[in-house]
């Protein structure tokens, strides 16, 4: 394992985030043992206390496994890591293939999850909780007519959260807060898309009949499956599109929101 100094300010996380990096760029193999609490203490000039900190963390989200008495040992991540390694995965440097394929992989947990959506919502959804998402078409249309970014974003995300409640399953709900989460701090993923989104929606200047937002809804209220499947079929392109190419620049992408 490399030893290498840590930044000071934040000494539990810039531990985890090296022992993290080395074991998701394979540096560091699965069954691999790290060193003591003792010699990492000792080797980076920290108190044990901290490095005690990093490895709880790194167990949380299956990297490692933590025994009484023995040296912690490197897991494989596929088989035991948490959704909370998305971020890093597609933060890693020198690795563009993984950081590609992590964000390929997301878009597709999205794409699976959209599908999820309308299907249970056309099942589920009762005409009252269908309803619930006209205000916040409403919204999203008013900010496209101010061209007001910012409460444009506000406006679709409230409606995507609306449009997850229509589900009816609160363990659905808690995972596709989970693969959202995912994004969060991913080289600002979640912030760029939104951003993007807003942009392109207030440059074409739709009225409110025509925003995809509003079409879902009618198809929804008409419980029609294949419409509603064609609509968030775009979105998820559109998603899919954008997470890729951030991810292989390295920097968020500023293409414009779907057509």
């Amino acid at each position: 394992m490399r030893i290498q100094a840590l930044r000071r300010e934040a000494l539990p996380d810039a531990l985890v985030d090296r022992v993290r990096g080395q074991i998701l760029s394979g540096e560091l193999q699965p069954g691999a043992p790290l060193p003591s609490e003792r010699e990492l203490a000792m080797a980076y000039g920290i108190n044990r206390t901290t490095v005690r900190e990093a490895m709880r963390e790194l167990e949380r989200v299956g990297l490692i496994s933590r025994r009484q008495g023995q040296r912690c040992r490197v897991l494989d991540y596929r088989e035991n890591g948490s959704i909370d390694l998305v971020q890093p995965l597609m933060r890693l440097r020198g690795a563009e293939a993984t950081r590609v394929g992590t964000a390929r992989s997301l878009a597709d947990a999205i794409r699976v999850a959209y599908r999820a959506v309308v299907d249970l919502a056309i099942e589920r959804a009762s005409d009252a909780q269908i309803e619930a998402l006209d205000p916040w078409v409403d919204r999203v249309a008013e900010a496209i007519a101010a061209r007001d970014a910012e409460a444009m974003m506000q406006a679709e995300q409230a409606f995507h959260r609306e449009l997850f409640r229509c589900m009816d399953s609160i363990v659905f709900e808690l995972l596709l807060n989970s693969v959202y989460g995912a994004m969060d701090g991913s080289e600002g993923l979640v912030d760029t898309y939104a951003r993007s989104s807003a942009a392109g929606y207030i440059a074409t200047q739709r009225p409110r009949e025509e925003l995809e937002h509003h079409r879902l809804v009618v198809a929804l209220r008409a419980r029609d499956r294949d419409t509603a499947l064609e609509l968030v079929e775009r979105l998820c392109d559109h998603i899919h599109d954008l997470v890729t190419r951030s991810v292989r620049r390295g920097r968020p992408d500023s293409a414009g929101g779907p057509r």
